[in-house]
């Protein structure tokens, strides 16, 4: 399967595994049919690299983030651009989608989206260091973070507010630069990478 002329620097398996999607340093991203190996779509809107990609809830859909500090919205099976998040400084390192968007920066930006209707989005901010990993909860109603300032913080995503620190729920020292984080489904329990190759499981209940 060829195609991009960079690095690949995301690969996701979307539309019940019919699909693959991969993201480039080449400024593309490409649909693929699984089944044939043959590419379907080759879309374009970003004028830098690509950083990082995530799948909506139900797989139709695909967001992508760039070092041009904009996110684009795609839909899988037509390769459509649905729509352009722009308003980020500094290049963006991760993003994730549920029925909103949250994408995190290398100035420490964290964004909330909305794309349906399509509003401005809410800063999070919190973070002195680049956004490395960004994740939503299962429910889509809360989210985590964590970068180069050691951190993990938790946040409430389900609701609008006045500052960002009424969505701040906690934080967590990690010691080390956060590289990455995940959630446990089903449970209140967290997944956290570090520089220091540590990997910390914390109960949220007990930590947050």
């Amino acid at each position: 399967m060829r195609g991009h002329d960079d690095w690949v620097q995301v690969v996701l398996v979307a539309a019940g595994g019919s699909r693959i999607v991969s993201c480039s340093h080449d400024r593309t991203v490409i649909i693929w049919d699984a089944s044939t190996g043959g590419r379907l779509h080759t879309l374009r809107g970003h004028a830098d690299a690509i950083n990082a990609a995530a799948l909506s809830r139900d797989g139709s859909c695909v967001v992508t983030g760039s070092e041009d500090g904009k996110l684009n919205v795609w839909e899988i099976q037509t390769g459509a651009h649905i729509v352009q998040l722009d308003g980020h400084t500094a290049a963006i390192r991760d993003c994730a989608y549920a029925n909103k968007i949250l994408s995190g920066a290398q100035n420490g930006e964290l964004r909330l989206w909305e794309t349906e209707p399509e509003r401005n989005p809410i800063i999070l901010g919190g973070h002195t260091g680049t956004v490395f990993a960004c994740r939503f909860s299962p429910d889509g109603k809360r989210a985590l973070s964590g970068g180069a300032d050691q951190f993990v913080r938790l946040w409430d995503t389900k609701n609008d507010w006045d500052t960002k620190n009424d969505a701040l729920l906690g934080e967590y020292w990690a010691g080390a630069p956060v590289r990455s984080v995940a959630w446990q489904t089903g449970s209140r329990r967290i997944a956290v990478g570090d520089d220091a190759g540590k990997l910390h499981l914390l109960e949220l209940e007990g930590v947050f």
